[in-house]
């Protein structure tokens, strides 16, 4: 449903999450998380567990100045 309506998808971000949930838990590897940008807003899909979320919470805050240029047009 997510990539039916962002405009521009950024694998890397995904890719990044995922890569840091695989340090905690093998069940990372099933998780298909989507980011991308819908006009000047970010989309990212987290996962239902709540340690899954603060973990690529984390990982998103580690560099968010460079996420939030890319949401600037």
């Amino acid at each position: 449903a997510t990539r039916d309506i962002i405009t521009k998808e950024i694998p890397g971000i995904s890719q990044t999450m995922i890569a840091k949930s695989l340090a905690i838990t093998p069940m990372a590897m099933i998780s298909r998380p989507v980011c991308g940008i819908y006009q000047q807003t970010l989309i990212i899909n987290l996962p239902g567990s709540s340690k899954g979320c603060v973990v690529r919470t984390n990982v998103l805050t580690s560099f968010y100045m460079t996420i939030f240029d890319l949401c600037i047009f």
